[in-house]
């Protein structure tokens, strides 16, 4: 099997997932590591001895050998990285989000575009078994017409210093959101408040309104004693609550919903009732969904095919990110999308 060559760009602690995961793949090989720090760049020594280390960038962009370059870096430094590697000829695929701004990434899927390159984003999510399987059940209507969804992403850190609770956590949730409500977005309102560090929100609520009345909203939080991950949809004749914390019970379809009925046989006349139905826990096997993505990533260069976190996805999921930051600075005014 021809084996890809892949170079990894920053080697912090979810880059280390990537050391694991690539060195260990069937598909492809972890050729090269590149960190500013020399202690993480020996972590991957031992994790993967065979994985050249090198503190310069230009060994990546220039060994030709490589085909792939997968970007783990800070965001702020997302647009530089992938602009040379997709100029030196390097498919990529980067973490979320793909730039600080809409404008640069879109000029960075110009570019792949222009030289026929992968541009992938790391929007994980997309690559997990149970977010999959909701995504089917709501092109089956299981859950009848979705009425809203309501995200919940808190837990008491990790804080970061680079980027605000939306733009490390909310990125995840408006990927996850696009990708399952397949409606034209309408507007988006958020709040958030900063109570650790200066200038860096650690919470926030945001509002999203789509076409056919549908609503999200999203909770998340840095400062928070529990750490949830739990995605509730409700339907007109069905509930889903995906809760990714569960080790085994991931997703359970609730029968559940309210209906109206007519009163004393006068068809004029109705009135609500609520049905309680049974608990549904649909048996799903699950893989890693970063080695599914990893696989993916692969699988695209070989086959020169769109994948499914493309740079359009990214660039959209950015185009959230900015309008619910303007929202915020804006005193949580509606913002049209």
């Amino acid at each position: 099997m021809n084996r890809k060559k892949i170079a990894l760009i920053g080697c912090g602690a979810w880059g280390m997932n990537y050391v694991r995961v690539i060195s260990q793949h069937e598909s492809c090989e972890l050729t090269m590591a590149y960190d500013t720090d020399r202690q993480k760049l020996n972590k991957v020594g031992v994790l993967s001895p065979q994985t050249k280390l090198c503190e310069t960038l230009s060994s990546v962009y220039l060994d030709k050998e490589i085909k792939g370059v997968v970007v783990s870096t800070n965001v702020a430094s997302h647009f530089d990285i992938v602009r040379e590697s997709l100029l030196h000829g390097k498919h990529v695929l980067c973490e979320k989000p793909i730039s600080k701004t809409f404008i640069e990434a879109s000029e960075l899927k110009k570019i792949a575009d222009e030289r026929n390159l992968i541009l992938m984003v790391g929007h994980i999510f997309l690559y997990h078994d149970g977010i999959n399987y909701v995504r089917d059940i709501l092109h089956r209507k299981e859950l009848g017409d979705l009425l809203y969804i309501n995200f919940k992403r808190t837990g008491l850190g990790p804080i970061r210093d680079d980027v605000n609770v939306l733009w490390d956590l909310a990125s995840h949730d408006f990927s996850i959101l696009l990708f399952l409500v397949e409606q034209k977005p309408i507007c988006i309102s958020a709040t958030a408040k900063t109570y650790i560090q200066d200038s860096i929100e650690d919470v926030a609520f945001i509002n999203v309104e789509f076409e056919n009345n549908i609503f999200a909203n999203i909770h998340i939080s840095w400062i928070e004693p529990i750490k949830q991950r739990v995605i509730t949809l409700v339907g007109d004749k069905k509930m889903l609550v995906f809760d990714d914390v569960n080790l085994d019970d991931k997703i359970k379809i609730y029968d559940k919903g309210i209906s109206y009925q007519t009163s004393n046989g006068d068809f004029g006349a109705f009135q609500l009732a609520i049905r309680d139905g049974e608990i549904s826990i649909p048996n799903i096997k699950y893989k890693e969904p970063l080695n599914k993505e990893v696989s993916h990533f692969i699988e695209c260069i070989s086959s020169n095919t769109k994948p499914v976190s493309d740079s359009s996805g990214g660039i959209e999921v950015l185009r959230f990110l900015e309008a619910a930051q303007m929202s915020i600075k804006n005193g949580s005014k509606r913002m049209l999308l």
